[in-house]
């Protein structure tokens, strides 16, 4: 679910936009009718995932409140906003700002304004789903007794997090697909990615109980697990996870 607050002098437009986003993913938690209840809920409030944000406020404009976000570092809210205004020039100005995600102009229909949002929903949708993939990453890569600090160790949660976000994409050749992004990402060689993790994974392997890792890869002997075993075990058992919960849309 994401969380909405919308920002406008005018109850009854804040009321017909609250109707228009007719989303079952969108929830409007938060009015304001003034800048200063606007600003004092972006700072208070932390489940605001997304600001409809109209310039022309009392009190303290939309001016001044993404003057507010920029001076005090809220990093929360980039490419968050979505502001209204009738000065074409104005919203022209704010639409390059880190913490405008796009401009509508107050004439405009609000059925703009609602593609507009749901463009938004689907970007901090995506955005969650990526921070809660990275969260369960790390629990097996910290379970199998890889060290955080460790290049390699950064490494393969980015390519394991790069496959789970592409699950449905071909990426089964790791050397043709996979390693290149990675080293695009970071300016490095494949041949850097692959020796990093290799030396990772061969501390992972000094570190973690063999019985651990006999359990966890379905070893019958005492075997170090290869970077495949490793990413495509940790992948699978995050899969198998999602679909138990019968959550299979990530």
């Amino acid at each position: 679910m994401i969380n909405v607050l919308i920002a406008s002098n005018n109850i009854y437009y804040s009321k017909a936009i609250m109707d228009v986003l007719d989303n079952k993913n969108i929830k409007v938690t938060n009015m304001a009718i003034d800048g200063i209840e606007a600003l004092g809920l972006i700072k208070t409030k932390n489940n605001i995932d997304i600001v409809i944000l109209e310039l022309e406020l009392a009190s303290y404009n939309g001016i001044k409140i993404i003057n507010t976000l920029i001076k005090d570092n809220m990093l929360k809210y980039s490419k968050s906003l979505i502001i209204i205004s009738k000065n074409r020039d104005l919203l022209e100005k704010l639409k390059h700002n880190q913490f405008v995600f796009d401009i509508i102009d107050r004439k405009e229909s609000l059925y703009n304004l609602k593609v507009k949002v749901e463009k938004l929903l689907h970007k901090k949708m995506k955005e969650n789903i990526a921070i809660v993939l990275k969260h369960e990453i790390i629990k097996e890569i910290k379970y199998l007794r890889y060290n955080l600090s460790y290049k390699g160790t950064n490494y393969l949660i980015n390519i394991i997090e790069l496959l789970l976000l592409n699950k449905n994409k071909d990426y089964s050749n790791l050397n043709k697909d996979v390693y290149p992004i990675i080293a695009n990402k970071y300016k490095t060689t494949v041949f850097n990615i692959k020796s990093n993790i290799i030396k990772a994974t061969e501390q992972m392997y000094i570190e973690c109980e063999n019985e651990r890792l006999k359990q966890y890869f379905g070893f019958v002997n005492d075997s170090k697990p290869t970077t495949k075993n490793v990413i495509y075990t940790i992948y699978n058992k995050i899969i198998n996870k999602y679909e138990r919960r019968g959550n299979k849309n990530f």
